[in-house]
């Protein structure tokens, strides 16, 4: 949720898309998981960035034969599946209430976006 405000409130155009369109959220929501995918630990040991490490979720979700522009936070960017919450056995198991809960942020009732 962190990454999705963050990446709304530093580009004003993307939040003023998202206000003006709701129906953006969920595209909103998919863009700040891949732009900015969580810091994994092992063992309650962080590994910092650039540690060789398989896989490398956030180099695999800004391969710009994939997307272009990677580093950009956009959420007109055509949705393309990406691993910000893992994938198979790994999948992280509470992914689904990670997106309600971004969701629930942009609720209209609450004020909030």
């Amino acid at each position: 949720m962190g990454n999705l405000l963050y990446g709304l409130l530093s580009n004003a155009d993307q939040l003023d898309a998202v206000r003006a369109d709701r129906s953006l959220v969920p595209q909103a929501i998919e863009e700040a998981v891949r732009w900015e995918s969580p810091l994994l630990t092992i063992s309650r040991v962080p590994i910092p960035a650039g540690s060789s490490v398989m896989p490398m979720l956030g180099a695999a979700n800004r391969q710009e034969d994939r997307y272009s522009d990677p580093d950009r936070f956009d959420i007109l960017r055509p949705v393309r599946a990406h691993i910000g919450f893992g994938h198979g056995v790994h999948v992280c198991l509470g992914m689904h209430l990670a997106r309600l809960e971004m969701r629930v942020v942009f609720d209209p009732s609450q004020g909030i976006a």
